[in-house]
């Protein structure tokens, strides 16, 4: 028998100095100052606020890449 496994989305924008991490799942947010520290830090988050273990879940990324090109969007 397969145990399913939960998957994270993590939204991740800069703002300013930092990385912005947001887990939809769990309705959480932390940050990072470095983009290569965004899986580190969002998966703590989810550990620490979920209690899942790293080989429990998945992790992915959704990376807003319009604010760091200097584009807005907009909606409507």
């Amino acid at each position: 028998m397969t145990e399913e496994v939960k998957t994270y989305h993590a939204e991740v924008a800069r703002d300013g100095r930092f990385w912005l991490i947001r887990v939809r799942e769990i309705d959480r947010s932390t940050q990072a100052l470095r983009y290569k520290d965004v899986v580190t830090m969002a998966s703590e988050l989810i550990e620490i606020m979920d209690g899942a273990k790293d080989e429990e879940y998945d992790l992915h990324l959704e990376v807003q890449c319009c604010s760091l090109l200097g584009f807005t969007t907009r909606s409507g």
